[in-house]
């Protein structure tokens, strides 16, 4: 019988777990690196959950897991698969709103980024250190430099830009907020930008 795919490469010890049940940390981490890991299967090295220690009377690290790093230089299947749906839709003249919702340590969206102009396709990454108030222009900026393709974390635009020009949009990754993901919805972002304005 085939292995499943994550004891293959997220090795969680089933001790720990037990031993350490309840714990919020391991929970948060577990449930970090399950969503993070298939985006980004690389870089994680060993997991740590940490708890109090009455004898020492600090928080004490231990081991939850160990992961396995994929090869970083390889296209995975889901990367290929947005590949593709962006090609298909720069082939109908639709440019592209690509959402994904790691952008840090493990930086998901800068991956996207050198993917899509490795296949030729412009992108651009709009970051959360341009000031709200910038984030309009920096889209008419890019639509001036012709890029085909913008990326970001979706909460950067829920406040309502102006996306018309950008009008086939792709969520790689959703993240944990039901507001944040109907909000970067092609009919709510068509009302706001139309309602922005005045239609």
């Amino acid at each position: 019988m085939e292995v499943p795919y994550y004891d293959r490469h997220v090795r969680f010890d089933p001790d720990c777990l037990k031993e350490h049940r309840g714990n919020s940390s391991v929970a948060s981490t577990m449930l970090n690196a399950l969503l993070a890991w298939p985006d980004h299967p690389y870089g994680f090295g060993t997991l740590y959950g940490s708890e109090f220690d009455p004898e020492t009377k600090c928080r004490e690290s231990f081991v939850i897991a160990e992961t396995v790093d994929l090869n970083k230089n390889e296209i995975h299947a889901k990367e290929r698969a947005l590949i593709a749906e962006v090609k298909a839709q720069l082939t109908r003249g639709r440019k592209c709103q690509v959402f994904a919702v790691y952008s840090n340590k493990h930086d998901v969206i800068e991956r996207l980024e050198q993917l899509f102009r490795s296949e030729g396709i412009r992108a651009a990454i709009l970051r959360a250190s341009v000031p709200t108030h910038r984030r309009g222009a920096w889209y008419r900026e890019q639509l001036r430099r012709g890029i085909d393709v913008a990326l970001c974390h979706p909460k950067i635009v829920e406040t309502g830009l102006d996306l018309l020009d950008f009008p086939s949009i792709l969520f790689h990754e959703t993240g944990y907020s039901l507001h944040t993901l109907r909000q970067g919805e092609p009919p709510v972002l068509a009302h706001r930008t139309a309602t922005s304005r005045g239609g």
